[in-house]
C-alpha cells in the first residue's frame, strides 16, 4: 500500500518553465540524470573512503523504457520525503571545494523534474548505501508523488522513465550513446549501457579532436558558468581545455585590466 503526497512546488508552472524557458530541448534531462548519478557517486566515496566502484548504467527498452541506474548513496524514507519533493539547485561547488552540505544528497530538484519532458511518470528506486529499507518513490506531472516499501533493490538509485508519445526517439540505444558521450564528456564515473562491457565516457587523451559544442556543455556543467570559448590545449607534456569566462577577474594588484577571465581543466 502506498501513501499520496504533494510536491512543495507549483509544478505545472514549473514544467511550463523548464519546457519553454530554461531548457532548450528535452534531451537535457539526460544531462541531469548524469549529474545526478555522479553527485550520489562522488558522495558514496567520500563518505566510504575504501570504496571506489561507482558507475552508472543505463538499460533501454527501445521506444519504450530507460533504466538509469547508480550504485552511489541512495536515499532513505527522510531523505526521500526531503529531497525528492522539495526544490532545490545544485550544490556540486561545495563537493568539489572538499565538504558536504548536510542537505547535498538527492538535490535532485530541477534537474529530476527535466524528466517529465520526456515521460509522464518519475519512479525512483533507492536503497541507501549506509543501511536501511529500500523504497519506490513515484512522481507525476499532476504534483503528486507516491511512496511504498520495495524488497528488491541493490544499494543505489534508479530511475525509471517510460516514453510519452512524441519522445519514443530518446529511448533508443542509438541516441542514448550519442547524448551521454555529448553531456558526459570526461565525467569521472563510468557510464554504461546495459550488457555492453563498452565503457560510453573517457577522458581522451587528446581535447583537440572534440568539438567546440561538447567542450562548452562539459565546461558548464564542471564549473557552473557558461563560457565564451574553449580552446584546447596540447602539448609532450599537457592535454585539457582552458574556458574563457565572461566575468572580469578580480582587481589586479597593480596597474592593469582585463576584460575576461579563464579557467583550465
Amino acid at each position: 500500500m502506498s501513501d499520496t503526497y504533494h510536491f512543495q512546488v507549483n509544478l505545472g508552472g514549473m514544467l511550463d518553465v523548464l519546457s519553454n524557458h530554461l531548457y532548450k530541448s528535452p534531451d537535457v534531462f539526460l544531462r541531469e540524470l548524469l549529474q545526478n548519478g555522479v553527485d550520489a557517486i562522488t558522495l558514496r566515496q567520500k563518505s566510504q573512503p575504501d570504496w571506489n566502484g561507482g558507475k552508472i548504467t543505463i538499460t533501454v527498452e527501445p521506444g519504450r523504457r530507460l533504466v538509469f541506474r547508480d550504485n552511489g548513496a541512495g536515499l532513505s524514507e527522510e531523505g526521500i520525503h526531503r529531497f525528492l519533493a522539495v526544490i532545490g539547485q545544485s550544490s556540486k561547488t561545495e563537493l568539489v571545494n572538499g565538504t558536504i552540505p548536510e542537505d547535498y544528497i538527492g538535490r535532485f530538484g530541477i534537474g529530476l523534474l527535466s524528466c517529465f519532458m520526456v515521460s509522464d511518470s518519475i519512479v525512483v528506486h533507492t536503497r541507501p548505501a549506509v543501511g536501511g529499507a529500500a523504497h519506490m518513490w513515484t512522481g507525476l506531472p499532476d504534483g503528486t508523488y507516491a511512496l511504498e516499501p520495495l524488497e528488491e533493490c541493490p544499494v543505489g538509485t534508479s530511475v525509471i522513465l517510460t516514453a510519452k508519445p512524441g519522445m519514443e526517439h530518446y529511448f533508443q540505444h542509438r541516441k542514448v550513446a550519442e547524448l551521454v558521450r555529448y553531456y558526459g564528456l570526461a565525467l569521472p564515473v563510468p557510464v554504461y549501457l546495459s550488457g555492453n562491457p563498452e565503457r560510453l565516457n573517457s577522458i581522451p587523451a587528446d581535447f583537440t579532436g572534440i568539438s567546440r559544442s561538447q567542450l562548452l556543455s562539459f565546461g558548464e556543467w564542471l564549473f557552473e558558468e557558461e563560457f565564451l570559448e574553449a580552446i584546447p590545449i596540447q602539448t609532450p607534456h599537457i592535454s585539457g581545455v582552458s574556458y574563457v569566462s565572461p566575468t572580469a577577474p578580480p582587481p589586479l594588484p597593480r596597474a592593469g585590466t582585463a576584460s575576461t577571465s579563464s579557467r583550465c581543466f
